[in-house]
């Protein structure tokens, strides 16, 4: 309803290298096994995020947050998963809604945005939102 109202654009992405972009906030490690070659037996530390670990998905979101907020984005009070910042001719707002790896974008320039995301993350750009 927003991006229809002020004549947004809308367009989607996949962040491809989630879980590996943020650093885990748990300890963990594990027996190097023999495809470690002459490292075998020795202890291997995680410092990144693996995926199915029980903090992965909050680790990455607040990677993600810190990327948008230092884009300029701020979380709305409402849902923390929707980002705001005023737009840079100051005459709208611009949103970013995330849901884990996946991301819209409500903007008259969503492809400035994406380029600043795609600074950070490596993205699969998904397109415009299908609204049908």
């Amino acid at each position: 309803m927003i991006a229809h109202q002020n004549n947004f654009k809308v367009l989607c992405g996949e962040v491809g290298n989630t879980f590996v972009t943020a650093d885990t906030r748990e300890k963990v490690y594990f027996i190097a096994g023999r495809e470690f070659g002459e490292r075998q037996g020795m202890t291997v530390i995680i410092s990144k995020v693996l995926y199915r670990l029980a903090s992965s998905a909050a680790c990455f979101h607040a990677h993600f947050g810190d990327t948008l907020r230092s884009f300029g984005f701020v979380p709305t009070c409402f849902d923390n998963n929707v980002w705001i910042r005023l737009s840079k001719d100051k005459k709208a707002y611009e949103y970013v809604c995330s849901h884990v790896d996946d991301f819209c974008i409500f903007s008259r320039d969503p492809e400035l945005i994406m380029k600043q995301i795609k600074s950070v993350f490596t993205v699969k750009v998904k397109g415009p939102l299908n609204t049908t």
